[in-house]
């Protein structure tokens, strides 16, 4: 059941991130938003999947959840941090 969970976060993961850059390449929304629903929506889902490890009766595994927080915290702050980027170096062209 872990590896389940596992692979439907990384998925999500990955999907989010693509979404971001294409819809930032598009100009439907900007890299710093998309980052910091990232971070959101990626600790929602830690949360949540580390309650569903403590369910499951796993307590090691629970702080996986607390793993997988990080890296959605790490991601979001890339995209933001990239994005931030993305608007001074667009503003100092113009």
């Amino acid at each position: 059941m872990e590896t389940i969970v596992y692979v439907f976060v990384i998925a999500l993961f990955i999907t989010a991130n693509v979404y971001a850059v294409k819809w930032q390449r598009n100009g439907s929304a900007d890299l710093m938003i998309s980052g910091v629903l990232i971070m959101i929506g990626g600790i929602l889902v830690s949360i949540t999947a580390g309650a569903l490890f403590a369910v499951l009766g796993s307590t090691g595994e629970a702080f996986t959840g607390a793993y997988f927080a990080i890296f959605a915290i790490a991601n979001g702050l890339l995209l933001f941090l990239l994005g931030l980027i993305t608007q001074i170096t667009r503003s100092k062209k113009a």
